[in-house]
């Protein structure tokens, strides 16, 4: 499973506004930062598979 799929991830800082009202009924805009996760998963395909491992195809005839 391993040597077929590899995960990355990263992370970035995004700012986001967020528009409520208080107690009072007063609009109030809050400006949070949050951290995004970013996962990334790659895979190799059936052929570089068989590349990596040395496979051969044999056609029946």
């Amino acid at each position: 499973m391993w040597a077929m799929n590899t995960v990355d991830h990263s992370t970035h800082p995004e700012a986001t506004t967020i528009d409520t009202t208080d107690e009072d009924g007063n609009p109030t805009t809050t400006e949070i930062t949050e951290t995004v996760l970013v996962i990334e998963l790659t895979h190799k395909t059936p052929d570089e598979m068989a590349a990596d491992y040395h496979f051969t195809t044999r056609q029946n005839t």
